[in-house]
């Protein structure tokens, strides 16, 4: 009888340190978080970083440029909204673009929660990617053909 009090012991503990190993995992991986892509602006004038960034800014928050993330990375599955106006309004609550106490350096953020982190990271890069490519096209440095 001794052996079967300490069997069901030792099983009714394993589960008890389970669900509390279930319960801090799950409360850890919906910790918000942040992740971002950096761009060094050494080729921009100190005095001219400011207004580069506002810049960079408004074209990550353009429609096309936003749409283009949306698409690329399925966000509306992804978000879980009911369609791509839905995703873009979260995919704009979620990201921002700033200049890095440096003075030095552009981040693109995206933001979630920890278990997101794989989605934030192909966001952050698309975005990145996207808004680069606006911005050359604009520049006339690249054509807005597809594929470009």
């Amino acid at each position: 009888m001794n052996s079967r009090m300490l069997a069901i012991g030792a099983l009714v503990l394993l589960i008890v340190v389970g669900a509390l190993g279930a319960v801090v995992f799950n409360k850890k991986m919906n910790l918000p978080t942040e992740r971002h892509v950096p761009l060094e602006l050494t080729d921009i004038p100190a005095e001219s970083r400011v207004q580069f960034v506002q810049q960079w800014a408004i074209l990550s928050d353009r429609e096309d440029v936003l749409k283009t993330v949306i698409q690329k990375a399925n966000l509306v599955e992804e978000f879980g909204v009911a369609d791509e106006q839905a995703a873009m309004v979260e995919l704009r609550e979620r990201t921002r673009v700033e200049l890095a106490d440096d003075g030095l350096t552009l981040r693109t953020y995206a933001n979630g929660i920890r278990k997101e982190l794989e989605l934030l990271n192909q966001v952050c890069g698309l975005l990145f990617h996207a808004t680069r490519l606006k911005y050359l096209e604009l520049r006339g440095e690249i054509s807005g053909a597809p594929g470009q």
